[in-house]
């Protein structure tokens, strides 16, 4: 199930950011946190952002302190570094919309800007990107990741024949990797994954593949007969018969799904599933049947 899978990575991350974060760790401690101080992740975005109580749960039966920056999360106030100093981990699902000529907001500048200190200063940040039905959701998302080296294929969809396999009351077709790092602390114990491909169905990305430079290191890719169609967002529905007509997207095989890398002191991981599947109360949907 992907919500295991995703308890796994987001403790893994939480571990590996508390190693690098001696700054953050000793200078602004939680006031409420217990002593010896338990690693403290905030949730929170541009969508889908909240952090389902079974999730909660099991993060704060593992050892971490939970919270979540409620509604309007990001689209509200900028954040301050008063704000996420007190956390080691940072789990994010979009970022703030931009301007509607595509031009990035004060709010945008500001939060990114925040968000790059928070990982140079010894912080976690675990990122899902997000594309709904709006455009205006992308450029503070690209202008967060791609001078880091990672791009988004937004316009692109994993596909996978060999591992083809339709599921929930949606119908909604997924993929099966093997494909995972098992000497990687954010994947440790994390054996196989499904994952939704070519779908735009609810008129959103559901895996969004990912592009990435020397300075990643990809963690999990699927299989060697998974690759990426050029499929922009407005097509939608996704038909398979048209979808096989499509022109081939960045990746022949083995697309990237999760990656991470260093960023000063800290670490950002970048996980392609939409946060409907893992983080929010869509997760335990009873329509997606665990998955």
């Amino acid at each position: 199930m992907l919500s295991v899978a995703f308890r796994r990575i987001v403790i893994g991350l939480g571990l590996f950011a508390l190693a690098f974060m001696p700054a953050l760790a000793h200078a602004s401690d939680p006031v409420s946190a217990p002593a010896p101080r338990r690693p403290a992740v905030l949730f929170t975005g541009g969508f889908e952002y909240g952090c389902n109580h079974v999730l909660a749960a099991r993060l704060e039966r593992d050892g971490f302190n939970v919270n979540y920056k409620g509604y309007p999360a990001l689209d509200g106030a900028p954040l301050t570094w008063d704000e996420i100093k007190q956390y080691n981990v940072l789990v994010i699902s979009g970022l703030a919309l931009a301007n509607a000529d595509g031009t990035l907001t004060s709010k945008n500048k500001s939060n990114i800007a925040l968000l790059r200190r928070f990982m140079q200063e010894g912080g976690g940040i675990f990122y899902v990107p997000c594309y709904v039905e709006r455009d205006t959701q992308l450029p503070a998302q690209i202008a967060f990741l791609k001078p880091l080296g990672l791009t988004p294929l937004f316009d692109e969809l994993p596909y996978d024949p060999d591992t083809f396999e339709v599921a929930t009351a949606w119908k909604i077709p997924f993929a099966y990797t093997r494909n995972i790092a098992a000497d990687s602390p954010v994947s440790e114990g994390v054996t196989g994954l499904w994952y939704p491909q070519i779908t735009h169905i609810g008129a959103q990305m559901h895996t969004t593949p990912l592009k990435i430079d020397s300075d990643w290191t990809a963690w999990v890719r699927g299989g060697k007969s998974a690759g990426t169609l050029v499929i922009p967002h407005r097509v939608w529905p996704v038909v398979l018969d048209e979808a096989k007509k499509a022109k081939p997207g960045s990746y022949a095989s083995e697309p990237v799904l999760m990656a991470g890398r260093s960023v000063g002191k800290g670490r950002l991981v970048v996980f392609s599933i939409s946060p409907k599947y893992i983080l929010g109360t869509g997760a335990d949907h009873t329509g997606r049947r665990g998955v």
